[in-house]
């Protein structure tokens, strides 16, 4: 018997008794491909980036409302900001103001936003022709006014019809 008939290949060995040859299994030829796996993991990889990417640019930055802010104020309204000192009001969402009046606001200067609004304003009443900006609990930091986006006013809405008008300190 020579050398080549006693090391038979292991497809032979490995074949069942009825004489046929076992095929190899495809998936594990497909798997075994470094370069698939490879592509596999990128698509993976893109899709979990837009997907972050995308939830960031869809919930980032939402409107905090400073309740303390609002429940100390005189007066709540909707206005578009005239600089250096004048507020027009568009809708008065608390207080004894009427729309379509100009307030003089002493504080509106200090703000850092450049266009003219329209922007939630919690005002207090320093005389009968001129307000501020009311603080909130850390009065050290600038005066704050809110986007006057639909969804804001109404949380500023809700908000004024459960709170009571009264100071909270």
């Amino acid at each position: 018997m020579t050398d080549l008939e006693t090391n038979s290949s292991p497809a032979v060995e490995d074949a069942p008794e009825s004489g046929e040859v076992s095929k190899p299994n495809p998936l594990l030829a497909v798997y075994r491909q470094p370069l698939v796996w490879f592509w596999i993991c990128l698509t993976a990889c893109i899709v979990w980036w837009i997907s972050l990417i995308s939830m960031a640019i869809l919930t980032a930055n939402p409107v905090t409302l400073n309740r303390v802010q609002l429940s100390r104020a005189d007066v709540i309204v909707v206005a578009s900001l005239e600089f250096p000192e004048t507020a027009m009001v568009d809708s008065v969402l608390r207080g004894e103001v009427e729309a379509g009046t100009s307030l003089t606001v002493r504080n509106l200067s200090d703000l850092s936003v450049t266009d003219a609004g329209p922007y939630i304003l919690a005002l207090s009443k320093l005389r009968s022709d001129r307000y501020e900006i009311v603080g909130g609990s850390l009065d050290m930091v600038d005066p704050i006014i809110y986007p006057a986006t639909d969804e804001v006013v109404e949380t500023v809405r809700t908000y004024l019809e459960k709170s009571p008008e009264a100071d909270p300190e």
